[in-house]
């Protein structure tokens, strides 16, 4: 139940700071705080045997993290080269195109490695 609080509090204080018009961090307030409650109303619904971690889900788990890991780290070297070698990059897209990596690295390795995990 905390985590639907903590979801209806980020709303409500995304609400607050887009009144007083600091848009950017209210957006994203707003939009953590939906995801927050969508992902913790689809949580509920699912039995209770769904929900448990066995062994597999986390070894997958660890195993995608650490994939993701380097993934990252090649990215962040890559685009620092990059950005040595001549083409500027700017900080902001520094930081977006390593979020992103990290992020779709992980997914995209923890679906594979759970398709492979099943076969």
């Amino acid at each position: 139940m905390k985590v639907f609080y903590i979801g209806i509090l980020m709303i409500l204080i995304g609400v607050l700071l887009w009144l007083i018009k600091i848009y950017t961090l209210g957006t994203g307030l707003l939009l953590a705080g939906i995801l927050l409650l969508i992902s913790y109303i689809y949580h509920v619904r699912k039995p209770k045997t769904e929900t448990i971690i066995d062994e597999r889900v986390e070894r997958i788990n660890d195993k995608a993290g650490n994939y993701a890991f380097w993934i990252t780290i090649a990215t962040l070297s890559i685009v620092f080269w990059i950005n040595f070698y001549g083409i500027k990059v700017s900080m902001k897209d520094i930081y977006m195109i390593t979020l992103l990596a990290g992020i779709y690295s992980w997914i995209i390795s923890r679906f594979y490695l759970s398709r492979r995990d099943m076969r």
